[in-house]
């Protein structure tokens, strides 16, 4: 990775440079390659993903943010503010705070800026907003951590359980944002008319229609994740196609062609093979004895692998621990 290796390439690599040494038949590697995208759960992150791009395409990203502009926009830092709000509706569309980034951020960032805000206060907005994807349902990493546990976790109940931490995030983020705001003097958002506004609020309503299907399909236990992901998508497919008529299947495919490097099939695979060898050399098991040499107090333990996971997530993909804990690495 050092060298500029996609991540993908390097597991692979690395899994079949030890089994050429070691003398694991290469059957071994690719059937954990297969095994680890043979996940019914695993389909819902490539359909929330599909979602989020085909209401991003379909314009719900600026109806969204127009929305949120009526509502808190005539505030001080309301563009700020409204940065915060989309993103977390869009994160109970996309589940994903790279797409958070990638395409809130594409547009509101130059327009805080535009409007007076410094520059780096609005990345700094849009990128600590953006953690909001990771909480609110439909969370990937959620998902990841309910195929990857042990203790067969209902995935229902994992996304149930965002939704009040994701909304004390949201109010954390906006009052700094206020307060900032009124201290710099940063300036209101845009001002609608009143006939703007009510048009505006019945096109979003559509789009928040995706938002509902997910809140009920994940809290009532009617579907499953995997399902109301499926639901979502057709439904999301339907709004943009025939009420905003901004899709056209052209545009479809171009985002089904976006979406692929997105859902990391690939880091996913090559992570089962990169498990496969981890688990075979015992990695896990001697990470777990020199913890434990270390200390045996819990609370210190919870805190070296909260560091642990800190740095290696600032260059591993979040599909990677899965497909490694999928080995019984965590264990």
């Amino acid at each position: 990775m050092l060298i500029r290796i996609p991540i993908a390439f390097s597991l692979l690599l690395s899994a079949l440079t030890t089994a050429i040494y070691l003398g694991i038949p290469f059957f071994n590697l690719f059937q954990k390659m297969s095994v680890s995208l043979l996940s019914f759960t695993f389909i819902a992150v490539s359909f929330f993903i599909m979602m989020a791009q085909v209401m991003t395409d379909g314009g719900i990203t600026n109806k969204l943010m127009s929305f949120c502009n009526i509502v808190v926009g005539r505030i001080p830092g309301g563009t700020a503010i409204v940065n915060i709000l989309v993103s977390m509706l869009f994160g109970g569309i996309s589940g994903s705070s790279a797409a958070d980034v990638s395409s809130i951020g594409a547009m509101l960032i130059p327009a805080m800026v535009e409007e007076g805000y410094d520059a780096d206060y609005s990345v700094a907005v849009t990128v600590t907003s953006s953690v909001e994807g990771v909480i609110i349902p439909p969370s990937q990493n959620m998902l990841f951590y309910a195929l990857a546990s042990a203790s067969g976790i209902s995935i229902s109940t994992l996304l149930a359980c965002g939704y009040v931490p994701g909304l004390m995030l949201t109010l954390s983020l906006a009052i700094p944002a206020l307060l900032i705001a009124i201290k710099k003097k940063y300036p209101l958002g845009k001002k609608y008319s009143m006939r703007e506004n009510i048009k505006i609020m019945v096109e979003t309503l559509f789009g928040l229609g995706a938002i509902v299907v997910v809140i009920i399909g994940t809290t009532t236990g009617i579907c499953s994740a995997t399902e109301t992901a499926g639901i979502a998508t057709v439904y999301a497919l339907a709004v943009t196609v025939f009420v905003y008529k901004n899709m056209s299947f052209k545009k479809y495919v171009e985002g089904l062609k976006q979406c692929i490097p997105t859902m990391a099939m690939a880091i996913i695979a090559a992570s089962g093979a990169f498990g496969y060898v981890m688990f075979y050399l015992k990695v896990p098991q001697n990470i777990a004895t020199w913890l434990l040499s270390l200390t045996s107090n819990p609370t210190v333990l919870t805190l070296l692998l909260l560091l642990m996971m800190l740095i290696l997530g600032c260059f591993m993909d979040m599909g990677i621990p899965y497909s490694c804990n999928s080995q019984s690495a965590i264990s």
